[in-house]
């Protein structure tokens, strides 16, 4: 009969684990506030929190299969992209990263555990909440494959709020001159001219107009001006 082989845990908020409640190496969670602690010793016992450090709070997944026959192979909840990820574990007994091998969601273990064991995978879903961070500085590229919100995002210290980006833009051309440019997100751009000289350009922020009027003197720009 198969048997389900739980980590030490607690299903109460706010509760971290004390080093005498965990022995050394040994894994506890916290169900509640999905948070793993790991007992470690450098020169005196301690608690950290796996995945946590001072950026702050990581996600944690974990999967738990029973092995049936002669079964090496599990598919995770997951893709933990590489096997620093995850933490494998047999009966509750921690497993080497050289015992067993990942590929996208399917983990491999080099032998099977035996009929009616259990594997416990736990991953780190790489999903971080930075909590109280004042600055962060990069030295490489910042790569986003997803969304970034720039309400509160500054670029050489301006925020992206004034930033107007150009996202999808339609132009429009009458007799071979630049009237207008429409953006994706309702902005628009509306330039008059007088005598074939631009003479005022109308911003449209979704709500406002604002105009830039361009005064010439002697057929020369001398100033511009906004209302």
């Amino acid at each position: 009969m198969a048997q389900t082989i739980l980590l030490k845990r607690s299903n109460t908020g706010g509760v971290v684990p004390s080093t005498s409640s965990l022995s050394l190496g040994e894994v506890g969670i916290n169900t509640y506030d999905g948070k793993m602690y790991l007992k470690k010793n450098d020169g005196s016992d301690s608690i950290i929190e796996v995945g946590g450090g001072s950026l702050g709070a990581g996600d944690i997944l974990v999967d738990t299969f029973p092995v049936s026959s002669t079964q090496t192979d599990f598919t995770l909840s997951h893709d933990p992209i590489n096997k620093n990820n995850i933490s494998v574990y047999v009966e509750g007994v921690y497993q080497e990263s050289s015992t067993y091998s990942l590929s996208t969601t399917t983990l491999t273990l080099s032998e099977s555990p035996a009929n009616g064991t259990t594997v416990e995978v736990v991953i780190g879903t790489r999903n971080v909440t930075l909590d109280g961070i004042a600055d962060i500085t990069v030295s490489g590229n910042i790569t986003v494959s997803g969304n970034v919100d720039g309400r509160d995002v500054s670029v050489d210290g301006t925020k992206l709020d004034t930033v107007h980006i150009l996202k999808s833009p339609t132009f429009t051309y009458t007799a071979g001159v630049l009237t207008s440019i429409a953006y994706a997100d309702s902005k628009t751009k509306t330039f008059t001219y007088t005598a074939g000289v631009l003479t005022s350009i109308d911003f449209y922020d979704g709500a406002v107009t604002t105009t830039k009027t361009f005064n010439y003197t002697s057929g020369v720009l001398t100033s511009i001006t906004e209302s």
